[in-house]
């Protein structure tokens, strides 16, 4: 789940590359309906800064959804702030 077209680009390509199934979003909405409608995830990689609903509260989403949260969430950000170091 990534707003940004490169990146949405860039990290499935080198997945897809060691032989994994790939879905690609631009938003968070996007994916969340995506769960909704059935489809099966091993894993969700999402960016942490977007327009709609940021990483960390779609992980939060997910953690309170008993369908979905055991799905392991990875969080990326390009963004470096003082907050994380």
């Amino acid at each position: 789940i990534d707003d940004s077209a490169f990146f949405r680009k860039s990290i499935p390509n080198l997945l897809s590359d060691k032989g994994f199934s790939v879905t690609t979003v631009e938003s968070a909405t996007k994916a969340y309906q995506l769960l909704e409608a059935g489809l099966n995830f091993n894993l969700i990689i999402t960016d942490l800064h977007m327009p709609d609903i940021n990483g960390e509260e779609f992980a939060t989403q997910c953690a309170n959804d008993n369908r979905f949260q055991n799905i392991p969430i990875i969080a990326l950000s390009s963004n470096i702030s003082s907050d994380i170091l």
